[in-house]
């Protein structure tokens, strides 16, 4: 319906919905129609109101045709041959009455009305070779993604407890983090503030990986099949239906994700300013899309098996953990490995996160106070410049200016953007190479040209 089809095929549109549903479903058709769309359907008993909004009948009897057209003629049709409908009596009822053969009487009755039957004209406008072949402009990719947006937003909304859950869950963490690192800036030595920070941070990090990962495959993977089966019937295009979902999903995830970390970032004693928080919000949301992309591209390939692609989810993310920089220095990998953290979503946000951090910093230790802007060469146990701890975390302990770790860290933005865009194509062209899929038609060769026998 989103293409804008020219003729709509429907089998009991209204079986199992109650009146007031039923109504709206086929004045929604009627809609349709108004807009040039051929709309054929079978439907059982419809009530008066429902009846009287169908333009054309086919009423069938013992498997033939016993009256074809205009619904408002019916009743003349019948009363021509001494069949009347009753007062106040719903057509279709009367229809599926007088249709009926139960015993000899009404079979008599039956063979009348199909002989009837054969002096109406078939031939009706509405479903005519001429309005088959008429070319009607089908509905445009932003037409689709603004029924298909609709389509999502509803959904989500319908599931308000599963949002009010990752907003509850989000708080959650964020209050078990503060309680477990809110003495972190209290250490005797600057060591184990560094160690506190990195740590957090690396937390952080993690879990804008395993979160939203699992969550997309879960939420994702059972709606895979029922996209497939509706492409196959050509309601919609892959790009629309694909962006529609993203714009609808991305909100929904990155809120709660955004309300945890920011209660966090200002509780805990980080390096705080406007900057630097929006720097922060920044990698850990950026963090979050690209896992949420790397889950729509997975449950697509493995078909909407959750069970797949779940088994896929693991090893990745354990792969992108242990390579992130935190366990292990992304400068001392074997050569083999290199090439994961470089270009691993999980490094950049870490390195990024980090460089935004210890930048233009001092670490010091607890009730140290020193005059001036830098640490004394005497007490490097007490003070130390965030620019060393980067040394050590992202370089092999060489040193780099403060210039080069910022220059760093927009480097690490701007391949965040580029990685998301790259997972999320890759996750379309997916979605597209998925389906729809036909089998391929066989010319059927009579018996006797395959022989080579004259036709």
């Amino acid at each position: 319906m989103a293409t804008g089809s020219q003729v709509l095929f429907l089998d009991e549109p209204t079986s199992g919905l109650d009146s007031y549903t039923a109504n709206e479903v086929v004045l929604l058709l009627k809609a349709l129609s108004f807009d040039g769309c051929t709309v054929v359907c079978t439907i059982h008993q419809p009530g008066s109101a429902i009846y009287a909004l169908f333009d054309s009948v086919f009423v069938m009897a013992s498997g033939k045709c016993a009256y074809f057209g205009p619904s408002a003629s019916v009743l003349p049709h019948f009363e021509k041959i001494s069949i009347q409908c009753p007062p106040l009596f719903n057509p279709a009822d009367f229809l599926l009455q007088v249709t009926s053969a139960d015993d000899e009487e009404s079979s008599e009755q039956l063979l009348q009305i199909l002989d009837h039957a054969k002096t109406l004209n078939t031939q009706s406008p509405a479903v005519s070779g001429q309005i088959l072949r008429a070319s009607v402009r089908g509905a445009s990719p932003l037409e689709q993604w603004v029924c298909l947006f609709t389509r999502c937003l509803h959904d989500v909304k319908r599931n308000g407890g599963a949002n009010i859950g990752k907003v509850m869950q989000q708080l959650s963490t964020a209050v078990i983090t503060i309680a477990l690192y809110v003495n972190m800036g209290s250490g005797d030595v600057v060591a184990v503030q560094e160690r506190d920070l990195t740590g957090i941070l690396f937390y952080l990090v993690v879990n804008g990986l395993f979160g939203p990962l699992f969550a997309t495959v879960a939420e994702f993977s059972p709606e895979v099949n029922i996209v497939m089966r509706e492409r196959t019937a050509k309601l919609y295009t892959a790009g629309p239906y694909y962006f529609a979902k993203v714009a609808v999903s991305l909100p929904f995830d990155v809120f709660p994700l955004v309300i945890g970390c920011s209660l966090t970032y200002w509780v805990l004693d980080f390096n705080h300013s406007i900057e630097k928080f929006i720097v922060f919000l920044f990698f850990l949301s950026a963090m979050s899309c690209c896992s949420q992309a790397i889950g729509f591209f997975l449950s697509i390939l493995a078909g909407g098996d959750p069970q797949i692609a779940s088994a896929g989810v693991g090893p990745l993310a354990l792969v992108l953990m242990l390579l992130g920089g935190f366990y292990v220095n992304t400068e001392t990998l074997p050569i083999y490995l290199t090439w994961i953290s470089k270009g691993s979503y999980l490094t950049f946000s870490y390195q990024g996160i980090c460089i935004n951090e210890f930048r233009n910093a001092l670490l010091l230790a607890d009730g140290v106070d020193i005059d001036g802007e830098a640490c004394p060469p005497d007490a490097p146990q007490l003070c130390r410049p965030g620019e060393e701890v980067l040394n050590d975390l992202f370089n092999n302990g060489q040193p780099q200016s403060t210039e080069e770790w910022e220059a760093l860290m927009v480097r690490n933005m701007l391949k965040l953007i580029a990685f998301l865009t790259v997972s999320y194509g890759l996750g379309l062209l997916a979605l597209a190479a998925k389906g729809p899929k036909f089998m391929r038609r066989e010319r059927v060769v009579a018996q006797g040209k395959a022989k080579g026998a004259d036709p």
